[in-house]
């Protein structure tokens, strides 16, 4: 979500997108476009490099049922262990992906689609479910910028009393659509998991700075 809103404030005000005991090592980058999958874990370690051409082949757990975060308190927490197969995030072209039930990546030639979305019945009750499907287009030269940039366009999918249908987003990269016309992935989905805001923050603690221009580079 954080990742979502950071690229849209970056579209509005500038006029362009400019955007323990298992330890497997990270997946090497390969044919596909790179991709950057943090993993929920009891120990929370910093971004696995992957590709988005591989999304299938990585781990998956089962969806979690329970992990309810009430009060600040995140019963996930106790869930957790140190392998990976719960998404914590997930970063193309910069854009990051987090605090959704469930994601999925797929790559067709030089262009990645990422779909994420929120579903769960007691922190997103029917009204106000998600779903976000992002398209990442090859990085291209802007002439606004004068460089190599990233492009993206972004499809929201809301229910009526999703806030997206009274925000007045006047950006034509992006496009708010009813949530019934929304069709989730069948294969290949993983999902998140909720955590209490300290073992959130943990997560946010370990990881690094992966920019839009290491896809320009």
């Amino acid at each position: 979500m954080f990742g979502i809103a950071t690229w849209l404030f970056t579209l509005l005000a500038l006029g362009a997108v400019t955007f323990g005991v298992y330890n497997p090592p990270p997946v090497a980058e390969a044919a596909g476009i790179k991709m950057f999958v943090q993993w929920a874990k009891a120990n929370p370690q910093d971004w696995a490099l992957s590709n988005a051409e591989v999304w299938g082949s990585l781990n998956a757990k089962i969806d979690p049922v329970g992990d309810v975060s009430l009060a600040g308190f995140g019963i996930g927490d106790v869930l957790l262990d140190n392998a990976p197969g719960w998404v914590f995030a997930v970063n193309i072209q910069g854009v990051v992906f987090d605090y959704y039930d469930h994601y999925h990546v797929a790559q067709a030639d030089t262009t990645v689609v990422v779909t994420a979305w929120r579903d769960d019945a007691i922190i997103f009750p029917e009204g106000i479910k998600q779903a976000d499907v992002m398209t990442f287009l090859e990085p291209a030269f802007d002439n606004k910028t004068g460089q190599v940039n990233t492009r993206q366009t972004l499809i929201i999918y809301a229910q009526p009393d999703n806030s997206w249908w009274t925000r007045g987003c006047p950006c034509g990269e992006i496009t708010v659509e009813p949530w019934a016309n929304f069709v989730a992935p069948i294969t290949g989905v993983k999902h998140g998991i909720y955590l209490s805001d300290a073992k959130w923050d943990e997560h946010l603690a370990s990881r690094t700075l992966h920019g839009w221009n290491e896809w320009t580079q």
